[in-house]
């Protein structure tokens, strides 16, 4: 039976890895913890047979698992066979995706600095992970031969064209809200202290809120941390469906123009009532949680889109 023997990361490259009781991969990610954890390549994690270890062994050297700075060592499973693109399964929760069957080896490494060879250039195999969770050692392994191709559409293309429309309207909406109030936060201010909000909350809120609801539309907008945008945009627009609840309870019909949602850009758009203020609240938060729970990529994943994935790193 195919399993995994041993666990290891790093801090740092170019070193042997340690042995740890037990790791957590992330999603389009890698190792959490260790140096080659990268959601920018398709070399996240690396993975080397304990039989390719013990051929070493066999010629005196002294050497164990993690010593040629590989993740996952494996026994009963023949890596260097599988086909680039096969998904193996880890414990039953991990997906892997294998990208890669060999490397170029760099003579600074620890190990070639130690024993003068390594054979990391034709026996070590890298992989994306396409579904993250804890690995220990003992994990069984099996190969997906019938998913192969299957996990990573679902989890790539059209996952990513679910949530591109939530990500570009959200992000719009709240790159024009926070620059429209921003030229006018005293206005902002003053609409917020009548309001039920305290004076030090009303302050705090007008002068930060305007950079967040920036901030978080440029990033969803450029893809860059697009679920933790996601994320820290539902309490945002809770606390918008707050105030706006507010104010239809006490009979506001319609908000003074640039005091409350879009700021300066009132002044073309016209200002909204706060039902209408309120379903387009109820909408954001609905599109976040497309966001944060369909995209593709994982919760760090931090790379724009229009930056490609890197084609190899060195290890």
């Amino acid at each position: 039976m195919a399993k995994i023997i041993a666990v290891c990361k790093s801090n740092k490259k170019g070193t042997k890895k340690e042995i740890v009781a037990e790791g957590v991969l992330g999603e389009d990610y890698g190792l959490i913890g260790d140096a080659h954890a990268d959601c920018c390549t398709h070399r996240q994690v690396s993975l080397l047979a304990i039989e390719s270890i013990n051929k070493m062994r066999s010629l005196g050297f002294n050497i164990g698992p993690g010593d040629f700075a590989e993740n996952l060592t494996t026994e009963g499973i023949d890596l260097v066979s599988l086909p680039v693109g096969i998904h193996i399964s880890i414990g039953g929760e991990i997906i892997l995706e294998l990208t890669q069957i060999g490397k170029e080896c760099h003579t600074g490494c620890a190990i070639y600095r130690q024993i003068g060879k390594c054979i990391m250039p034709k026996e070590g195999v890298f992989a994306k992970v396409i579904h993250g969770g804890f690995v220990t050692a003992g994990d069984t392994i099996k190969v997906l031969e019938g998913l192969k191709g299957v996990v990573k559409v679902k989890s790539g293309w059209q996952r990513a064209l679910a949530v591109l429309g939530p990500s570009v309207f959200l992000g719009l909406v709240l790159l024009l809200a926070g620059s429209g109030k921003l030229p006018g936060q005293t206005e902002f201010i003053d609409a917020l202290l009548k309001s039920f909000w305290t004076p030090p909350v009303a302050y705090f809120i007008g002068y930060c809120l305007p950079w967040v609801e920036v901030t978080l539309g440029v990033f969803l907008l450029l893809g860059v941390f697009p679920r933790i945008a996601a994320a820290l945009c539902l309490p945002l627009t809770a606390g918008f469906m707050a105030h706006n609840s507010w104010a239809l309870s006490q009979g506001i019909e319609q908000f003074p123009q640039c005091g409350q949602c879009f700021g300066i850009w009132e002044e073309l758009l016209g200002a909204i009532s706060p039902l209408q203020a309120l379903c387009l609240d109820i909408l954001l938060f609905c599109l976040a949680l497309i966001i944060l729970l369909f995209h593709p990529g994982g919760f760090l994943s931090f790379r724009p889109w229009f930056i490609k994935p890197k084609g190899g790193q060195n290890i």
